[in-house]
């Protein structure tokens, strides 16, 4: 088929999908084409071409549909510590469309006036971090230029010039220690005594010991964070959340246990994690924790869930109050809602270093409008 012909058909079967008029048995020449990384650019133009036109009934639901394009994007096998993806393309294709299928198909959609954002909160630009000791010392690690932060009391404290906090203390009189971060921060790296790395995202921290004793590496933590732990079967690495525990022996794997989600994530990408002591994670799967009750997911929407660590915001199908509670922990805001909290359903991609205004573009597709007044954010 020449290009031409591809992009015509491509043209023709997307405007039936959005209109609602395609043929159940043309989706999976619809689903091959949008794979097809030549198309992408096209995919793009016709979108944008397709915002205004007037909605009608769905041939399928905007769920259906949604479930339709997460299997384009969901992993395709995995092999060892390596997972391989469909195209990262198709991923951003599905995102742009589900912005989309959202216009077309949600039944409180009205015309965006755009109320005008006088104000702006921009991304943010330090690392700023706490640390308190168990003797009642803190440091602050905002400015602190790089080098030792404090040598006493069988505790060291280094900054590297990358940013790194390492904290390590003699064995024979260990001192805790936690680290917060607050929203509002980039993230940071923190390196244990046992050299495992992990970074932490706005509004997170972990409380951890100068130098590990016994049979277990123990740590305590909340928020959301990437651990790189080092390997050593001797002495399990075991991470306390609020909702249960994660059991590792050496792998690497992300963490989202905030206070206020009713769900903890665990997401492994290298190596092997038991989750509350009876499920365990392979590469590529995923824990979803509610209730105490860990579920297990093979195929994950792992762009999500490694988004935040890629310096990118990426929500498939969430709702508004969950959107904007994660952009809170990022720009520092609060929210509130001048109606009734707003119904639908989003899905979106972009960079994490965009200001408040910037990201808040996915949602006013929509129709959603928002004012910004200093650090609150209004809904209408």
């Amino acid at each position: 088929m020449e290009q031409y012909s591809m992009e015509t058909r491509l043209e023709a079967l997307f405007r039936q999908w959005c209109d609602n008029t395609i043929d159940e048995k043309d989706i999976p020449e619809l689903m091959q084409l949008m794979q097809d990384t030549g198309m992408h650019q096209e995919l793009e133009k016709l979108t944008r071409a397709v915002y205004f036109q007037q909605e009608a009934t769905p041939f399928f639901t905007p769920e259906q549909k949604r479930k339709m394009f997460l299997e384009i994007v969901r992993p395709a096998d995995f092999s060892g510590s390596k997972i391989k993806y469909i195209t990262s393309i198709a991923a951003g294709i599905a995102l742009v469309i589900g912005v989309s299928c959202y216009l077309f198909f949600s039944k409180k959609h009205t015309a965006n006036t755009g109320k005008i954002l006088a104000n702006d909160i921009a991304a943010p630009t330090a690392a700023i971090g706490l640390l308190q000791l168990e003797n009642g010392n803190s440091f602050h690690f905002e400015d602190t230029r790089s080098g030792t932060v404090t040598n006493q009391e069988n505790i060291k404290i280094v900054k590297y010039d990358d940013g790194t906090i390492a904290f390590n203390g003699k064995t024979n009189k260990p001192m805790s220690g936690t680290l917060t971060v607050p929203k509002g921060s980039k993230p940071i790296r923190l390196l244990l005594p046992d050299s495992t790395l992990v970074l932490l995202n706005a509004a997170s921290g972990i409380t951890f010991p100068s130098a590990f004793t016994g049979n277990e590496r123990k740590v305590v933590f909340y928020g959301e964070a990437w651990f790189e732990v080092k390997h050593d079967p001797a002495h399990p690495f075991i991470v306390k959340l609020d909702k249960g525990q994660v059991k590792v022996l050496g792998t690497h794997f992300n963490i989202r246990s905030y206070n206020n989600d009713a769900q903890t994530k665990v997401t492994l990408i290298e190596g092997k994690v038991t989750v509350n002591d009876n499920v365990v994670l392979k590469p590529g799967q995923q824990a979803v924790v509610e209730n105490n009750t860990p579920n297990l997911l093979k195929h994950p929407d792992m762009d999500e869930a490694l988004a935040w660590k890629n310096n990118e915001f990426n929500f498939n199908g969430w709702e508004v109050p969950a959107i904007l509670n994660m952009l809170s922990l990022w720009y520092n805001f609060t929210v509130e809602y001048k109606s009734s909290i707003p119904a639908g359903h989003f899905s979106g991609s972009i960079k994490r270093d965009n200001n408040l205004s910037q990201v808040l573009k996915i949602l006013e597709t929509g129709g959603l409008q928002f004012e910004i007044q200093k650090d609150k954010l209004i809904v209408y």
